[in-house]
């Protein structure tokens, strides 16, 4: 999808007073995603509840039985997006803590160095325990 197509959307999904707000800037804005995504924030910035409710979702989050591995972790790399200053450290220490058990006591004897490597570590983890 092009920048276009994209700010084509973006009025979709806009209610009440942001949809207000953009009928109210100028055409240029519109048509250029990344200035409309900054004069959006601008416009609309993260509260403190906004900034709590993302960072408890994201260390909420727990694997769960009916999910692979790759699932798990591709969904908690997406929701750490949305934590700028989630350093990848502390974000794979909250994947770990989130594996179902069995995962977690494997890949925390692997002593993993980083995200890449603990996926791997987990997957091996997951085949032992499907075959």
């Amino acid at each position: 999808m092009d920048y276009r197509d994209q700010s084509a959307l973006f009025p979709l999904f806009l209610r009440d007073t942001a949809s207000d707000w953009f009928e109210s800037i100028p055409t240029e804005t519109k048509h250029d995603i990344d200035a409309l995504f900054e004069a959006f924030n601008e416009r609309f910035p993260l509260n403190d509840y906004g900034k709590w409710k993302k960072t408890h979702i994201t260390f909420q989050r727990k694997m769960t039985t009916a999910e692979t591995v790759d699932a798990y972790v591709t969904d908690m790399k997406k929701l750490s997006k949305r934590l700028p200053d989630l350093s990848p450290e502390i974000l794979k220490h909250t994947i770990i803590s989130g594996f179902l058990p069995e995962i977690r006591k494997h890949v925390l004897q692997q002593q993993v160095r980083d995200i890449d490597e603990l996926l791997k570590v987990a997957k091996i983890a997951e085949d032992s325990l499907n075959a």
